[in-house]
């Protein structure tokens, strides 16, 4: 999963003028799709779109784009899930800031999820709560939390310690 960025107010942009955009914000999170050299770019009206088309169909992008993580100084863990409820994962993520004094989950982006399957040989020393499906979760989390993780050692959760996987494998 990938965020892609909002901009809180679109301004306009007329041709050889600058613009301060006030405010970038995540949105919620979508699936990232095509190559890592896509740009998606919104515009406010067709007079902008069309004026940011035209300028950037002169620009060559690089064979590939770097991420983004390491630019921001994410780090990457990962921890297994019960997905106990229906709700979406940032339900969980305000569980798991109520349940942690300290720790904001504000800044943290699933890149991954995948389910732990019963039958495969990780199961049982990975598995939750047997009655529901646990799903490991990859996540980029920012220096504070990890710093808050590493001394924890584990994430209260409900009514478990969820253990923390500093060295995801993805």
């Amino acid at each position: 999963m990938v965020h892609q960025p909002v901009v809180e107010e679109e301004p306009v942009v007329k041709e050889n003028e600058e613009v301060v955009v006030p405010k970038v914000e995540a949105s919620v999170a979508c699936t990232a799709q095509g190559s890592p050299s896509n740009v998606v770019i919104s515009g406010a009206d067709e007079e902008t779109k069309d004026l940011v088309l035209k300028n950037s169909q002169t620009m060559s992008a690089p064979p590939t784009v770097p991420p983004v993580i390491p630019h921001v100084q994410l780090i990457r863990i990962s921890l297994v899930l019960p997905m106990v409820v229906k709700k979406p994962l940032f339900r969980y993520f305000k569980v798991i800031q109520n349940q942690n004094e300290g720790l904001k989950t504000g800044k943290w982006t699933v890149t991954k999820q995948t389910v732990l399957e019963p039958n495969s040989p990780e199961y049982d020393c990975n598995v939750i709560y047997t009655e529901v499906e646990n799903r490991v979760t990859v996540i980029c989390i920012d220096k504070e939390s990890a710093e808050y993780l590493k001394r924890a050692k584990r994430i209260k959760f409900m009514f478990w310690k969820l253990p923390i996987n500093f060295k995801p494998t993805l």
